[in-house]
């Protein structure tokens, strides 16, 4: 059944994700409703309602009578969105059924992450992967830089595939070993955006 938010609410998140990406907007910018709406050719409203949603979720902040701003990150933040997110890993790696062999494996690591999230069938753990995985989605950008981590995506891709759940919390607890001490790196080359 089509649902006139979930279709708008995507088109809008693609294009908060791509300005982040981009670099278009960094953690503190404004984000202006009105350009989004007319950039993608739909009413003001169910943008302003998007990005109240992403207030709720602590992703944008709202301040009265100026507009939405992408919630900067200091470096404890994230440091402990890292920490909570290797928390919610490890946790679905341990409901992860043994022998079952993902089919269908993502090529990125927050895509694995997610899938491995997913495949628990547990709505709060889910839940709690994505708002993490947004949260965190400015430092997610300067991750990759790293040739180590692309590395680990595929030997995580392969574990996956496998269902060899070892190997999985494996290389999911050295993503994250990884990015808890770079996290002052990270942080510093957000701000350099």
């Amino acid at each position: 059944m089509y649902k006139k938010g979930t279709v708008a609410g995507e088109k809008i998140l693609d294009e908060v994700i791509t300005a982040i990406k981009n670099g278009d907007i960094r953690p503190g910018d404004r984000i202006v409703a009105k350009e989004i709406a007319d950039r993608l050719g739909i009413s003001l409203i169910p943008v302003r309602e998007f990005l109240f949603r992403l207030t709720g979720q602590d992703i944008l902040t709202e301040r009265y009578r100026e507009g939405f701003y992408l919630t900067a990150l200091n470096v404890a933040m994230l440091h402990s969105f890292y920490r909570e997110h290797a928390r919610v890993i490890d946790a679905s790696l341990e409901l992860w059924r043994p022998g079952v062999r993902a089919t269908r494996v993502p090529r990125d690591l927050w895509g694995q992450f997610a899938m491995i999230a997913e495949q628990t069938r547990c709505a709060g753990l889910i839940g709690i992967q994505r708002y993490l995985a947004g949260r965190l989605l400015p430092a997610r950008l300067h991750e990759m830089e790293r040739p180590v981590l692309r590395n680990l995506s595929g030997a995580l891709a392969r574990a996956c595939r496998a269902g060899d759940i070892a190997a999985m919390s494996d290389e999911c607890a050295r993503f994250h070993q990884w990015c808890l001490h770079e996290t002052s790196r990270i942080h510093h080359k957000m701000s350099m955006l």
